[in-house]
């Protein structure tokens, strides 16, 4: 199941996404991301991506960031130590 984010990631709109990957977990199917429109973005919508990691880990699956990733999200990870969350290859300009 693909989980879009929009052009904002942030505290304001955090809980919507973390719902929808929610959601994409109880399906049962795998999770990928897709936050190709995203333009800004706070530490949340990082940490909400480094748990459906963990959580993705726990239960033998995957979570995955489709590619392009924007710049705005691998220099937040970077920012974070998170920077493995991300390809640099995956990266959009």
């Amino acid at each position: 199941m693909t989980v879009v984010v929009g052009k904002l990631a942030s505290i304001g709109t955090i809980e919507s996404i973390r719902d929808a990957i929610i959601e994409a977990f109880d399906a049962g199917s795998e999770v990928e991301i897709d936050a190709s429109a995203l333009e800004d973005a706070d530490l949340t919508f990082v940490q909400v991506l480094a748990s459906a990691h963990k959580q993705a880990e726990i239960e033998g699956r995957s979570v995955r960031i489709v590619a392009p990733v924007p710049p705005v999200l691998a220099s937040l990870a970077e920012r974070a130590g998170l920077h493995d969350l991300v390809s640099v290859a995956e990266v959009g300009r």
